[in-house]
């Protein structure tokens, strides 16, 4: 994916946009949803202050279109346990 990544203290995503987005601190590539200033993953919901770059998943992006928009599908495959 060729889509550049943006800090969240630059701008934040458009209200439902699905998003890949990594917690400040961590290395691990989340896959999601932005809603009501949180990125949501299918397992949590992380404030923006806690997101330190995202960027747009794109129509080809893996989130599951009968999840509701308060929640959404995660890289499964780089998931690590995020209960920090």
């Amino acid at each position: 994916m060729d889509t550049p990544w943006v800090t969240s203290a630059t701008a934040l995503p458009q209200e439902g946009q699905p998003v890949e987005f990594v917690l400040d601190g961590r290395a691990v590539v989340m896959g999601g949803i932005y809603v009501r200033r949180t990125f949501r993953s299918r397992w949590a919901g992380y404030e923006v202050e806690r997101v330190c770059t995202w960027r747009s998943a794109g129509a080809g992006a893996d989130v599951a279109g009968s999840m509701s928009r308060a929640s959404s599908g995660v890289d499964r495959g780089r998931r690590s346990d995020d209960s920090r």
